[in-house]
């Protein structure tokens, strides 16, 4: 109980001031809720339906974050330009950062829990690479502020190399970012204080057998705090960094070895596990307990290419999304329940006539990325071709929640 109350009611690193003491009540409270949820039976398979969203100039997009209150989404492309979507009047706002000289490309999006800013974290290409750090000011764009006033970076998080990840551990504290060197043999995990918009105290590193690309909190064997490193670009690997009596530790490629090229994880909330992505073997792994699951027991989607996972906030569902395939042409999308991970058990939910109007897609149409709006059930879903146009498409769950919003109004001057 003693880890329960400091797991789910932890120290406030940000301000160093601790949350006054619970009672034995609402620990007692919280520790049923979390029983009833883990026995509660699975939800039946759900299908979908799907609406491609109008977005001007859209070119391939990678990453889509809901703000906490579901206001608005932030779709990112690949490099330089993010859109905002107003989700009631479904109106956009582009921004535009290319730099005068280079490049950024983005990698991820993290809003704060509270929504009064997101950190986006990705690197600037010129003569050199640099990781980067941005920070969205949620006030000054709903406001209708420019883009310099609404995206603001953190000069002194900017280092040689690229940050590829951003999470937020579920018990509080600051954000940590995944970092990897040019030559993607060493990779570093440190936390961002967006007061001080600088690191914080945690700095772990060790070497790499590939590029590493994402980071999911996951318990270790005991239930305690970890961190899984997941790497597939040019190769393949994972590493886990987590404690074991206070003293910290890393440990290379735990449980299963040959799991291919695994560049994407999400956590399931609560930390118990994470689902992994694997884009070569077309498989989605677990990660559990401080153990990558067996290839044996992880699903295969043989004629189906495979790119990311996203859960749902409740932890029920997670839409799995890839390439297009098949003929007739479908929109990768496959639906995981919670804890039924046999491959019959995985449904696909795929987007149908997708060579047709209004998403006239080809077989190298990607779908690189989903997100769930929060307190419904639907969201979006991004991707694109390689260099080519990209794709918005918002997805709703038959019988679910709606995600019908019409008292969320932004200022005039936001739509432009």
């Amino acid at each position: 109980m003693r880890k329960l109350i400091d797991k789910y009611f932890p120290v406030q690193h940000e301000t160093g001031v601790g949350i006054l003491p619970i009672t034995w009540v609402m620990a007692l409270a919280v520790y049923l809720l979390l029983v009833v949820n883990t026995v509660s039976a699975a939800v039946p398979a759900g299908s979908y339906n799907y609406t491609r969203l109008e977005v001007a100039g859209l070119s391939d997009s990678y990453h889509v974050a809901f703000h906490p209150d579901g206001s608005y989404a932030v779709v990112m492309e690949k490099s330089n330009r993010i859109h905002i979507i107003n989700w009631a009047s479904r109106g956009v706002v582009s921004h535009d950062l290319t730099p005068d000289s280079g490049d950024l490309f983005w990698e991820e999006i993290l809003f704060d829990p509270g929504g009064d800013f997101a950190l986006i974290v990705g690197y600037h290409t010129d003569t050199t690479t640099e990781a980067v750090v941005f920070r969205l000011d949620d006030s000054l764009l709903r406001s209708g502020g420019t883009t310099a006033q609404v995206f603001s970076e953190f000069t002194s998080a900017r280092e040689a190399g690229r940050f590829t990840a951003i999470e937020m551990p579920e018990g509080g504290g600051f954000p940590v970012v995944l970092w990897r060197n040019d030559a993607n043999t060493i990779v570093r995990l440190r936390d961002v204080n967006p007061a001080t918009q600088d690191f914080g105290s945690f700095n772990v590193a060790v070497n790499s057998g590939a590029a590493c690309d994402d980071l999911a909190f996951v318990d270790n064997e005991f239930g305690e705090f970890g961190i899984l490193v997941v790497c597939g670009t040019n190769g393949a690997d994972h590493l886990f960094s987590t404690e074991i009596g206070g003293i910290g530790e890393w440990r290379s490629k735990p449980g299963e070895s040959n799991t291919g090229n695994i560049p994407v994880a999400s956590t399931h909330p609560g930390g118990d596990y994470a689902l992994v992505v694997s884009t070569s073997a077309r498989r989605l792994f677990r990660f559990e307990a401080g153990l990558m699951g067996s290839s044996i027991d992880a699903p295969r989607f043989a004629t189906q290419g495979i790119s990311h996972v996203a859960f749902a906030p409740d932890g029920q569902r997670a839409l799995i999304v890839g390439r297009a395939g098949g003929d007739p042409l479908s929109g990768t999308v496959l639906e995981y329940r919670h804890d039924l991970y046999a491959a019959e058990e995985i449904t696909d939910v795929s987007i149908t006539d997708f060579h047709l109007a209004p998403y006239l897609g080809t077989s190298n149409t990607w779908l690189r990325g989903s997100v769930w709006r929060p307190g419904c059930d639907g969201g979006l879903i991004v991707g694109g071709e390689t260099g080519g146009a990209g794709q918005l498409i918002e997805f709703s769950l038959d019988g679910g929640v709606s995600c019908v919003a019409t008292d969320l109004v932004f200022a005039d001057s936001f739509e432009q």
